[in-house]
């Protein structure tokens, strides 16, 4: 079978419409940001009202509970879209090896941050959700979710010097400014692309 070879113009075309699609296909996957952003601000909260309340020892159980439901209702919205879809684009597999790798290093440090304590591993997260962010949006030339990356950064940077109980309010802030917020953005725009 032989190949025809692309003009330029048909191969910058080609390039703009797999980046399109992969847009698109953000843009119908705000459910996730939209999900993980209310369910880590909520653990956050929580945790931070129940330290203030005085019951510190039980402080952290909204966390493993809120994360496996996150974790349980992500995998069935994952595996609803990935049955609609008819094609999986390369930028469609860069995300997931983006996020794949990126649940990989959080579930390290999470297991690590009794050890190495949770006022050194959170900054570490922000940083690392501020990568995964940025060159998300870089991929698909989402600025929300760039700016939501360096917005993480600073944040990260901002914990290393703040008590435990201030970097849970970090937390929740950096979720709403960079998953719903974005993710309500997302949301609008696949709405207006699809009228």
């Amino acid at each position: 079978m032989k190949q025809e070879e692309l003009t330029h113009e048909e191969s910058l075309r080609l390039i703009g419409g797999m980046i399109k699609t992969a847009q698109n296909r953000l843009t119908d996957n705000s459910s996730h940001y939209l999900l993980w952003g209310y369910l880590v601000t909520l653990a956050a909260v929580i945790h931070y009202v129940l330290i203030q309340m005085g019951i510190p020892e039980l402080a952290w159980v909204p966390w493993p509970i809120l994360m496996s439901a996150g974790g349980i209702i992500a995998g069935f919205m994952g595996y609803r879209q990935g049955k609609k879809s008819t094609v999986t684009t390369y930028t469609d597999r860069l995300m997931a090896y983006l996020w794949g790798g990126m649940v990989v290093v959080m579930l390290a440090l999470l297991v690590q941050g009794a050890r190495m304590g949770w006022d050194e591993v959170y900054p570490i997260l922000f940083l690392l959700w501020g990568w995964a962010l940025f060159v998300s949006g870089g991929m698909v030339r989402f600025m929300p979710l760039m700016w939501g990356g360096v917005f993480n950064w600073a944040m990260g940077i901002f914990a290393f010097y703040q008590s435990f109980e201030v970097q849970l309010l970090l937390i929740a802030t950096s979720m709403i400014a960079t998953y719903l917020i974005p993710g309500y953005m997302l949301r609008l725009k696949f709405k207006k692309d699809a009228a």
